[in-house]
């Protein structure tokens, strides 16, 4: 076919072929089933996984598509066109699998099904550069590494428990300093004047030494609530000490 003459798509008719000026040739429309199994591909924890999917494609025939696939396709056997849609889907597999975690994945249900659709959309839109139309794209099973799924479990595990730790001992420090801010307060000040006398009676708000232990109380990260359960002075009037 010399790429000076435009290419004329005829599906379901027919037409007449002068010999010797005119040449014609066939693209296999019916669809076709392929199995495309990425093996070692890179999650966003950097994990090792295979995953198996089936992808069902045809040739478009479809007005403009079949123009695309008649420039692009036209020559190629059936095994050369599906090593191809084979090499595109594995690209668009790795791309989109870089950006998804283990725990969506290894759930599977809804983030399973999400990567799918991401695949299958991406696969879709590469494809249609061809003049093929994707029918069917499902992701049969996925296989993490088991060496490497095991060490991101421990530590994951690990990086839990010190978290649970951590929260644990600052809920201690906090208690302690409970503790001994109300131990503080209980303590009569100079003028010998106790802290709820000087809340209540004759006294308009609280005294310079119950300020001075809430500035204190403040300084050592306390929240405002705890302040005033503590010394019960209202909370408004700590915010604005």
């Amino acid at each position: 076919m010399r790429k000076d003459i435009p290419t004329r798509c005829i599906h379901n008719g027919f037409a007449f072929v002068f010999p010797f000026i005119q040449a014609c040739d066939y693209l296999d429309t019916l669809p076709k089933e392929i199995s495309v199994v990425l093996k070692n591909g890179l999650i966003a924890e950097n994990l090792r996984v295979d995953v198996d999917t089936k992808l069902k494609y045809a040739i478009s025939t479809e007005e403009g598509m079949m123009y695309k696939a008649a420039d692009r396709l036209l020559g190629k056997s059936d095994s050369s066109i599906s090593e191809l849609v084979t090499d595109i889907a594995l690209g668009q597999m790795r791309l989109e699998l870089a950006t998804q975690h283990y725990a969506d994945l290894c759930a599977g249900g809804s983030g399973l099904a999400q990567f799918a659709c991401a695949c299958e959309e991406k696969i879709t839109y590469e494809l249609k550069k061809l003049g093929i139309s994707v029918l069917l794209f499902d992701v049969s099973g996925i296989r993490f590494d088991k060496d490497l799924e095991n060490s991101f479990k421990a530590v994951k595990s690990a990086s839990q428990q010190s978290s649970k730790a951590t929260a644990h001992a600052e809920g201690i420090d906090r208690e302690a300093m409970k503790l001994t801010a109300t131990a503080n307060i209980s303590e009569p000040s100079e003028t010998d004047i106790d802290v709820q006398s000087a809340l209540s009676g004759d006294a308009t708000g609280p005294t310079d030494d119950v300020r001075a232990m809430i500035k204190k109380m403040k300084a050592r990260g306390m929240m405002s609530s705890e302040i005033a359960e503590i010394t019960g002075v209202p909370e408004i009037d700590i915010l604005n000490m």
